[in-house]
């Protein structure tokens, strides 16, 4: 499981999660459908749940990473008067530039987020201890670019720190031969590992919605909504923030009228309703929602195959 930026080590924030088989909402819990075990990202289907090869599963969830200090607030207002209602809701969650977590930046790592924009950054992994000290790290020789395990060598040495990049997308493997203190990689193209080390960029999410709803009547509905969002993947850096902000616009009519209410024969406690509603849809290819907010099957029903916005829509 891997984060938006290609974070490897990840906690699901517990209570988060929605599991959905074939459409339908699951329940969590050892009587129920699912159990969760956050601990290692795993899910386990209880007796009532027949899970076949032919099951659609879609499981959405939240994280979170510890690389930098995060805050967050969100604040909501309502206001309402007979038939007429309106809300304004705002939320911004972002990570401090100044105050870090579980990684260490330098003025290198600095200058690299400014010049690299919403793309990938990396930096170079191999580096010469201070003082020559190579207590508790691992020495190489570096031939030609490419890092060869230097065991007792003292002279034209190195260390190295390794990111895991995903099986064939590297071009080091861990040694399992070499009885060495320390885990010792070795040179194979197409391996998991590399030695330059991703960097992950402080982030900033903001939202903010406005709308209206008006009860034309007793069965009609009418509502507008309008939003903003704001996604800046790289608070360092300027380049690329021409697609940080998106709108979105969405207004709908329902009406639910009870049939045959006015029959002779019709029942006096009838259940039968007849729903319509019609919706209006406009989203920019840069908005962003916090969380999917369409049906599961929407994709499916729609016969769609791009996950992935790509472009302004207009529903």
């Amino acid at each position: 499981m891997e984060g938006d930026q290609g974070e490897i080590f990840l906690q699901v924030l517990s209570g988060t999660e929605k599991v959905y088989v074939d459409g339908r909402l699951l329940s969590r819990g050892e009587n129920f459908d699912y159990v969760m075990d956050y601990n290692r990202a795993e899910i386990r289907f209880t007796p009532n749940m027949l899970i076949t090869e032919n099951t659609r599963i879609i499981v959405e969830y939240e994280f979170t990473s510890q690389n930098y200090l995060r805050s967050l607030y969100a604040t909501e207002s309502t206001f309402t008067k007979g038939r007429f209602s309106a809300d304004f809701n705002i939320y911004n969650e972002q990570d401090s530039k100044n105050q870090t977590g579980t990684i260490e930046l330098d003025s290198l790592d600095i200058n690299a987020f400014e010049e690299s924009g919403d793309n990938a950054t990396t930096r170079q992994g191999i580096f010469i201890p201070s003082d020559n000290d190579f207590t508790g790290l691992v020495r190489y020789r570096l031939v030609n670019g490419i890092l060869i395990h230097a065991p007792g060598e003292t002279e034209n040495v190195v260390s190295a720190r390794f990111s895991f990049v995903g099986e064939g997308n590297g071009d080091y493997i861990i040694d399992t031969e070499t009885g060495t203190n320390g885990r010792v990689y070795r040179y194979e193209p197409g391996g998991a590992f590399s030695s330059d080390i991703q960097l992950i960029a402080p982030e900033k999410k903001q939202l903010i919605t406005a709308g209206i709803q008006y009860a034309a009547g007793d069965s009609t509905q009418i509502g507008i909504e309008a939003a903003m969002s704001q996604l800046d993947l790289n608070r360092f850096s300027d380049v690329d923030n021409d697609d940080n902000l998106g709108l979105a616009f969405q207004a709908t009519i329902s009406d639910t009228r009870k049939l045959n209410r006015r029959a002779k024969d019709s029942l006096p406690n009838s259940s039968w309703f007849l729903n319509t509603t019609a919706t209006l849809e406009l989203r920019q290819q840069d908005f962003n929602p916090l969380n999917p907010y369409r049906p599961t099957e929407f994709i499916r029903n729609w016969n769609l195959t791009k996950l992935t916005e790509t472009s302004d829509q207009l529903l």
